[in-house]
This record gives C-alpha cells, sequence and structure tokens, in this order.
C-alpha cells in the first residue's frame, strides 16, 4: 500500500495463499490483499491466463532465477545438487525452498530459526578471520620451493601478529595458506592447499590436488599443460574459547498456533489444498506430512504435498521429500 501497481512476487505468493497479508513481521507489515489482486488479475489479462496461473507462473520464475545462481555454485563446479542438502533462509526462502528442491532433485530441506535474520546472526556469530591475498606469479614447475615458503612464512607471520593483537594466542590461532592455479592460458583459478612446511613435495601434492579438483570441477584433467601459481592467499582465523553460536536458538515470540487453515494452490498437479497453519513450537521430532505452513514472525515456510516436516535437536525445521 506504498503506491505501486506492478505485480511483484510478494503479490504472487499472497493470492497463491502462502503468505498471510495480516502476519508478516507478528502484524506489523501488513499487505493490502486487494492491491495484489488487482495487480495480478492485470498482469494476466495482458498475458491471457487466468490469476492464479499467473501468480504461479510469477513463483515459478522466481524459483527459476534462484535456481540458475544455485546451479552456478553446484552444477557448474561439477557438483550434482541432488547430493546436498539445502539450506533456506532469508523471510521469504522458506517459501520458495521445496519447490526449488523438487526441481533440483533435492530431497532434503533445512529451515534453521529467525531464517529471516540468518544472515544478521551470521555477523554476530561469525569467528574473527584475516585473508590476505598477495600476487605471486610462477609457473608451477619453476616455482623455487624455499623463495615460495619464505613468502609464505611471511605473510603466515603476519596474519599471526594480527591475531595476536586481537588477543588470540598462539594456540587459538588458525592459519591457512592458498594458492591460486590454473593451467598456463586459462582464465579461471581453483584454490589448492598450500601445506606446511613448505618443500618440494609441496609443489607435487599441489599439482595433483589441482589436477583433482579440476577434474571434479570440469569433468577433465590436462596431465601435459603447465600450470601457474596467480596468488597466494592467507587465512588467519581466531578460535573463540568457547563456541559463539548457542547451541539451540529459540525466538522469543515462537508460540503455539495449530488448529487453523488456509487455502493454497501447489500448481496444476495439486490445485487447492486446505493447508495446516502452524508455528514452529508446533512442530515435533516425528516426520508429520505436509502440506503445511509455518508462518514465525521473520519468515514463513511452505511444505509441499509429498514432502515430511520434522524439528530436530538444534530447533531446525526438516522437511523431507517423502
Amino acid at each position: 500500500a506504498r503506491g505501486g501497481t506492478d505485480a511483484t512476487v510478494t503479490d504472487a505468493n499472497l493470492l497463491l495463499g502462502y503468505i498471510n497479508p495480516e502476519a508478516l513481521v507478528g502484524g506489523d507489515l501488513k499487505v493490502d490483499r486487494h492491491a495484489a489482486e488487482r495487480a495480478i488479475h492485470a498482469l494476466g489479462a495482458e498475458l491471457r491466463m487466468p490469476p492464479i496461473e499467473t501468480a504461479y507462473g510469477i513463483h515459478l520464475v522466481a524459483n527459476s532465477n534462484m535456481m540458475r545462481a544455485l546451479n552456478g555454485v553446484s552444477s557448474e563446479r561439477g557438483r550434482d545438487p541432488s547430493q546436498y542438502r539445502m539450506l533456506a533462509i532469508g523471510g521469504n526462502g522458506p517459501v520458495h525452498a521445496a519447490k526449488m528442491a523438487e526441481d533440483l532433485r533435492i530431497t532434503s530441506v533445512v529451515v534453521p530459526p529467525v531464517a529471516g535474520l540468518f544472515s544478521a546472526l551470521g555477523l554476530l556469530f561469525a569467528d574473527v578471520e584475516h585473508q590476505m591475498v598477495r600476487a605471486y606469479y610462477r609457473r608451477l614447475h619453476e616455482t623455487d620451493p624455499v623463495d615460495l615458503a619464505g613468502f609464505v612464512g611471511a605473510m603466515r607471520e603476519e596474519a599471526r601478529r594480527l591475531l595476536a593483537s586481537e588477543g588470540f594466542p598462539p594456540e587459538r590461532q588458525r592459519i591457512r595458506a592458498i594458492g591460486e592455479v590454473k593451467y598456463l592460458g586459462q582464465m579461471t583459478t581453483l584454490p589448492i592447499e598450500i601445506t606446511d612446511p613448505v618443500d618440494a613435495g609441496t609443489l607435487d601434492r599441489m599439482a595433483e590436488d589441482f589436477a583433482a579438483a579440476h577434474e571434479q570441477a570440469y569433468g577433465y584433467r590436462s596431465p601435459k599443460e603447465r600450470l601457474q601459481i596467480v596468488a597466494v592467499k592467507v587465512l588467519g582465523q581466531g578460535l573463540p574459547s568457547q563456541p559463539r553460536v548457542p547451541d539451540r536458538v529459540v525466538p522469543d515470540r515462537e508460540h503455539p498456533r495449530a488448529g487453523s487453515a488456509r487455502r493454497a494452490y501447489f500448481g496444476p498437479e495439486h490445485g487447492w489444498i486446505e493447508t495446516p497453519l502452524l508455528s514452529r513450537a508446533d512442530i515435533g521430532t516425528a516426520p508429520r506430512r505436509g502440506p503445511a505452513i509455518i508462518e514465525e514472525y521473520d519468515s514463513t515456510t511452505v511444505v509441499r504435498p509429498g514432502w515430511t516436516l520434522r524439528r530436530d535437536g538444534w530447533n531446525n525445521i526438516v522437511m523431507e521429500r517423502a
């Protein structure tokens, strides 16, 4: 209700029954359902599509955009998304996660507590880390192990001094060195661990590790191609005396609300279904069949038909495809 007239993803999810126009941010952020309907109807008229098909189409387009990003960090790097779990974060991520997981053949989705504030919690709980990167342009087979050892050693020492100045003694420091390596003439590099101490064997291990990483990312290795180091990165981590992340995050506003329901549309294969509305507090450790919608202060989770949901020991919602 701020003057916009074009249809948005939120408008579509509202018409699909996924989100509650009165409950976002504990009711402090209200959405104008009638304006959303007008926007979707207007777009549907242009496309000659019924409003609900228009809304579901918007939902799928949003999914495809996010899936393209996920493919960029998985299948395009030689990793099969179906072999991983999906972590659904953000206020709207858990709304879209289950359908995206279906299309990517992922069978398990984890929605952490306070998913809508996940990035903020990450900033609060993250360990101290310094990253130092310096150019080191050498052909791997021509690299002098003594020179590389001195180069990496100076960067490691700089990382140790930084961490010590922040109150981390040597036993609470973790230092890693990584070489950015590529085939000669190649545009992109792969990060390869530089083990400590650095010696002639280190270079052989880097060559073998690069070949394995390249084969995983691109499907082949070229044993006769020369390798080139482009840069050296040193990561210095300060380890806290006790874990910064709490064992269990329980939102203050977590209250049971089982008993109510809302109609939601799950595509032409399922149609409209009267869907139970839950809070995280309503979910037990035993699997429960979907569909379901979990409404929280900071996010909404949509569990599609054919999925189960449960809560694990860390208060995560775990969705699994039946």
